[in-house]
């Protein structure tokens, strides 16, 4: 959240009434003025207009409209409305006494219905008996002056609004205005407040509070020594450590004149402020009434930002270290699961929206290449253009279109002017879609038809999936109203009372099938990452009595990625055989439990960081809210793969994306969040994905020949995922001075694979599948390199990288997970080799064809000896690639000629692209390197190869938690 650094979380907004002193949190003070009517009172004289609040608005945030109730109360505290008649207030300082406090500097300001509210005895406690538009303020103060003055830098209000909350189903309105001196007056900086909207961070102990969500106490004052008599447990010291010094890559100032050249790009282009993705500050959607045709129903879908208050580690820095964060691994360790080593002098967030918000999953809904990609689909079809978003969001921001049809009908679309509305109904659609797949996205699909293998029908030369199978494309059922969050920790180990109260809706175990949680299973998984879409041959028209081309019986399906595939046919599956040894599920790699190898086990810990039992005491708290247990093991939510050069996108070019930076609440130990997965990805790049090996090498005749193994560490092929993603050998022969004399595979700083020329191989840019690289088992020329890759052929014969133009596989060598067979398990899918066999030359290549693979490809490399005389040594690597530059080129060609003029999101890609900074990453030249560099001198032994027990030492080396 980008916020004024002084605008710390109001952890406890505390009321008082007129004649009984009100408890605060870390001090009290009498109450002083006769009560008043608040913001919504019938005796509120205050009459607030948009123009009556001065505000600075970035331009491209001009479109945000501010809810009426939030002007109010904006210019109820700019007006001092609050020091009026009738208003009580504590005018005291909860500075921090002690240096445990929750927040800042702070007075609390409360109205006349309030007042009367507090003076009823005994208490009410249902919130319901507040009267309608019952007002809490409180102010936040800046750091004191040399003359000892504070200025308000900010505030936070409730409002009891039962007809209208907007952020929980508790009956408040929940507000923070941020302020700010410009000219000597002090006005709205729309910049840096939220507005209109909870702040979860207020849940964070508003939730603890009985059920009135206010802190209340009828009992006087708490003894005014009770914060400096309280004592931390040792692990709740606060830690001071130096400013880490890793830092964010920054962007190229300017675009890379190479870049241009090549991609044939006339003019640098430039991103008006008008095209930037709208903020991460206003992708809000609550838990309240949804509004549309189910208008008395709760929102089935929220936003990531109601969730972080509680399962984030940021929210409560200030006054202790909160659970889920950790001293750092040692550098020289890297290990990925958490080894703590104190001395590395940095801490990391790891909870679960810490970590998830750094992910790919959490920023699906900007990755500016799918924009640009779903942008040319719409113009390739342009009367379908609203199905091609509304299919394409279904996946990487499925939380919109399903909130759309849940309020408004089946047959509603969700369409591209929706992701950016700020304003209007609109606006929580946008909101939605914006914040990806989110927590609500995982954490509320049921065990329905998860993992139902597809049935196939012949039609003429293809098959067809009937598309009322709904398993994949995220086409899982629409949770309910009532729907719980669905955990991996049983019910009695969840204390949901605070979840209940913020939003309606219950944590429980998983739903179970066969005695296992869906939360916990590959399947859940596979429901996104097996993406079947409608194959439209070029010039395809819909006929009118279909909807969608998912209705036309003459269209056939076909499967953009099969990751969910891969796995099951794989060694490491658990649903086919129940039983089998060795397993690891898709969670187990990408949320890697958080490990203690010293102790060889699993580090138990809260997953909730809230207001509770190890804060200081306070009257008022719920019992049922505050005490909550630690599980093991925790789940990391990383959620990340190596897709390094979407990820530097993120982290280079916050502003047009509209990526907050790091909450500057939290402190300067703390490793960004970005830096964390950063680190993840480059960690798992070289130490979990794949290893090459020179198994072989000698001279033979008039040959060398040397033989190099590749090795698949992942549970599924690859490369995987979005089918225009590449691996690539660079393998080369160099002399006693460690020049190349002979090499396959080598690139320039673009990625771009070059022939001994120099110049671009022809398959770099052909369009034509008899031109483009075949799989090799024996490489003889440097135009020959061993490519990893799928490609498909549109209805035309023309290799092409649509998503919805999948006609036919020309080419799969994609390498084959362990274990992967290539006989039809009888207990297993029927059609799963339908979905992942390798085509073209692959599929005569033994590596492929074994029955139970070693997920290896053993590429011969024979260079004459007359070509590489004196040769001292011989080098191999494999780079990968998730937008390599047949892909780029085939975006840039089509958006720059008169069909497709370059306009909002093909510009966007080509500004960043052509900007961003490869060059201080492992991807420098537009190529990840993959494991390490494997070299071999002459006369020295080959290496061995990898056998699958190497394999799975090699994998619980890194994923020591697991039982391999």
């Amino acid at each position: 959240m980008e916020v004024d650094s002084r605008k710390c979380a109001i952890a406890v907004l505390v009321t008082a009434f007129a004649s009984v002193p009100t408890c605060l949190l870390h001090g009290c003070k009498d109450a002083g003025k006769a009560p008043r009517g608040g913001v919504n009172s019938p005796a509120s004289t205050i009459q607030v207009t948009s123009s009556a609040v001065e505000t600075k608005t970035p331009p491209v945030e001009a479109r945000v409209e501010v809810d009426p109730q939030q002007l109010k109360l904006e210019q109820l505290v700019l007006s001092k409305g609050y020091q009026e008649d009738g208003w009580q207030s504590q005018p005291g300082h909860l500075s921090g006494v002690a240096p445990h406090t929750v927040h800042g500097f702070v007075e609390v300001h409360f109205d006349q219905a309030i007042s009367a509210w507090l003076q009823a005895q005994p208490l009410p406690k249902n919130p319901t008996a507040i009267p309608e538009g019952g007002t809490i303020v409180a102010l936040q103060y800046g750091p004191a002056d040399d003359a000892g003055k504070r200025a308000v830098v900010g505030a936070r209000a409730m409002v009891r609004s039962a007809g209208a909350s907007k952020s929980s189903t508790d009956g408040w309105f929940w507000s923070t205005m941020s302020f700010k001196s410009e000219s000597g007056k002090m006005v709205v900086d729309r910049e840096r407040s939220d507005g209109m909207v909870a702040n979860s961070s207020c849940f964070a102990c508003h939730a603890s509070a009985n059920d009135s969500m206010v802190f209340l106490d009828a009992q006087g004052p708490l003894p005014s020594s009770h914060v400096d008599e309280w004592k931390p447990d040792a692990d709740l010291a606060p830690r001071v450590t130096p400013v880490p010094e890793r830092q964010r890559i920054a962007a190229r100032a300017n675009a890379d004149p190479e870049f241009l050249s090549y991609y044939d790009i006339k003019d640098e282009p430039t991103l008006p402020p008008d095209e930037f993705f709208p903020s991460q500050q206003f992708d809000h959607a609550w838990s309240g009434k949804t509004g549309g045709a189910n208008s008395d129903q709760i929102a089935s879908y929220i936003t990531s930002d109601q969730c972080r208050g509680c399962h984030g580690a940021a929210e409560l820095l200030s006054n202790t270290s909160p659970d889920m964060w950790y001293p750092e691994p040692d550098p020289e360790q890297a290990l990925v699961d958490g080894t703590s080593t104190p001395d590395a002098k940095t801490y990391r967030n790891f909870s679960a929206h810490g970590e998830w918000s750094a992910s790919l999953n959490a920023l699906s809904g900007r990755d500016p290449v799918w924009h640009a990609q779903v942008d040319f689909e719409r113009r390739l079809r342009p009367e379908l253009a609203d199905f091609t978003t509304d299919t394409c969001f279904s996946c990487h921001g499925p939380m919109a279109g399903r909130q759309l049809k849940i309020d408004e009908g089946e047959d509603a679309l969700f369409t591209i002017d929706k992701f950016y509305s700020t304003a209007g109904k609109d606006s929580k659609y946008g909101a939605l879609a914006r914040d990806g797949v989110s927590c609500a996205v995982c954490h509320q699909i049921a065990s329905d038809e998860l993992g139902v293998d597809p049935k196939f029908e012949k039609l003429g030369e293809h098959y067809r999936i009937p598309s009322d199978l709904k398993t994949y494309t995220a086409m899982f059922p629409n949770p309910g109203s009532d729907t719980p969050f669905w955990g991996p920790y049983s019910d009695e180990n969840i204390a949901s009372a605070a979840m209940d109260r913020t939003l309606g809706r219950r944590a429980k175990y998983g739903n179970v099938v066969k005695g296992s949680a869906q939360i916990r299973e590959s399947k859940l998984c596979g429901s996104c990452h097996t993406v079947l879409v409608p194959a439209l041959p070029v010039g395809y028209q819909l006929p009118e009595q279909y909807k969608t081309p998912f209705e036309d019986p003459a269209v056939h399906l076909a499967f953009e990625q099969t990751t969910y595939f891969e796995w099951r046919n794989s060694a490491y599956e658990n649903e086919i055989d129940s039983k089998r040894n060795g397993s690891i599920t898709c969670q187990g790699c990408h949320m890697a439990s958080h490990h203690d190898p010293k102790a060889k086990k699993n580090l138990a810990e809260r997953i909730v960081n809230m207001e509770s039992d190890r804060f200081p005491p306070v009257r008022g708290r719920s019992d049922a809210s505050i005490s909550f247990q630690k599980h093991d093991p925790i789940y990391r939510h990383v959620l990340l793969g190596i897709n390094l050069f979407v990820f530097e996108m993120y982290e280079q070019f916050q502003q047009p994306l509209g990526v907050l930076g790091p909450d500057p609440r939290t402190p300067k130990n703390t490793l960004d969040p970005v830096l964390n997965a950063r680190d993840w990805i480059e960690n798992h790049a070289e130490r979990a994905t794949a290893e090459v090996r020179v198994t072989g090498l000698a001279e033979k005749g008039d040959q060398l020949e040397a033989e190099v193994e590749v090795t698949n560490f992942a549970g599924h092929k690859f490369p995987t995922g979005a089918g225009f993603r590449r691996a690539f050998l660079t393998f080369e022969v160099l002399d006693g001075s460690g020049k190349v004399l002979w090499a396959s595979g080598r690139a320039n700083s673009l990625g771009v694979i070059l022939g001994p020329d120099g110049k671009p191989l022809e398959s770099e840019e052909t369009l034509d599948p008899s031109r483009s690289q075949p799989h090799h088992q024996v490489i003889t020329a440097p135009t020959q390199v061993q490519i990893y890759e799928v490609r498909a052929q549109d209805s035309e014969g023309k290799l092409q990288t649509t998503v919805l133009g999948i006609f036919d596989e020309q080419k799969d060598n994609r390498i084959l997970p362990l274990g992967w067979s290539s006989v039809e398990n009888p207990k297993g899918p029927s059609r799963n080799l339908f979905a992942m066999a390798p085509h073209g030359a692959a599929a005569d290549d033994p590596d492929y064809q074994k029955n139970s693979a070693n997920g290896q490809d053993h590429v011969t490399y024979r260079v004459p000896l007359s070509e590489i005389s004196g040769w001292s040594s011989v080098r191999v690597q494999l780079f990968y690639q998730t937008i390599p530059p047949y892909y780029l080129r085939d975006r840039f060609q089509t958006g720059s000629d008169k069909r497709f003029p370059v306009e909002r999101d093909m510009r966007r890609l080509i500004h960043m692209a052509s900007r961003l900074n490869l060059a201080d990453t492992p991807a420098a030249g537009w190529k990840l390197g993959v494991g390490r560099p494997a070299a071999l001198k002459k006369g020295q032994a080959p290496q061995r190869r990898l056998t699958q027990k190497d394999v799975r030492k090699k994998l619980q080396e890194h994923y020591d938690y697991l039982d391999l």
